[in-house]
């Protein structure tokens, strides 16, 4: 979960100018529950209700004026906005990148720690132990950038396809990975269509091409409050 996030409030006011001030708050609950749960809203009508605070008459109407003005995007029944998904993808790779910076900082010093450790001292073997969790913290946090576009299942579903393949992803991979999906406006359809296919990397879809539409809410659903339908 992200505490904060940066906003240009001149190119928010600009982008935002022809919104009526009902959309611009709809918009803004959208973008900033993606901030707070690292994940897409569920285009359910009962958990945009509760989201908007209305009825779930007004929060469809409010939804399909966003899909028109082009502010969000929904795939496989979720409610993305670019900025803020290319926004998480970031944070995942910043966390990634000084994981991996750490994780190296202590690999300099493992081969020294090698000899002492044979001899069972204790800071040396702290040292090792350091490192050792460095590189643990690397690998979850490169799992996690990846999480942060496809979700967990899915994205547990490439890992295993690319190992199906005898083509593992290593850690690094799986970051640059997580980055090139990010700047894709249908990360999830790309994956979807390479696993079908038996690919090892995706492209991006091409106009006109079906699109599965599975089951919308998902692990998320939890996550956003519910009401009453009002009148």
């Amino acid at each position: 979960m992200s505490s904060f996030y940066k906003m240009d409030p001149a190119a928010w006011d600009f982008g935002t100018a022809n919104l009526t001030l009902e959309q611009e708050a709809a918009y803004l609950r959208i973008v900033n529950a993606i901030h707070k749960h690292d994940a897409p809203v569920p285009n359910i009508d009962r958990v945009l209700a509760g989201l908007f605070r209305c009825s779930t008459r007004k929060a469809r109407s409010l939804v399909a004026a966003l899909l028109d003005a082009k502010k969000i995007t929904v795939e496989n029944g979720q409610i993305w906005n670019f900025r803020a998904r290319s926004e998480l993808v970031q944070r995942g790779f910043a966390s990634v990148s000084a994981s991996e910076r750490g994780a190296n900082g202590g690999r300099t010093r493992a081969e020294n720690a090698a000899k002492p450790l044979e001899r069972n001292k204790p800071p040396q073997a702290n040292a090792s132990s350091r490192i050792e969790e460095n590189r643990i913290e690397y690998k979850d946090s490169a799992r996690c950038a990846l999480d942060c576009v496809l979700g967990d299942e899915l994205s547990g579903q490439w890992l295993a396809h690319r190992k199906a393949l005898k083509s593992a992803m290593t850690e690094h991979a799986i970051t640059l990975f997580a980055k090139k999906l990010g700047s894709m406006e249908s990360p999830k359809d790309a994956v979807e269509t390479a696993i079908q296919n038996g690919w090892k990397t995706v492209y991006p879809p091409k106009p006109g091409d079906q699109q599965q539409k599975p089951k919308p809410g998902g692990q998320f659903a939890g996550a956003f409050g519910f009401i009453p339908e009002r009148g």
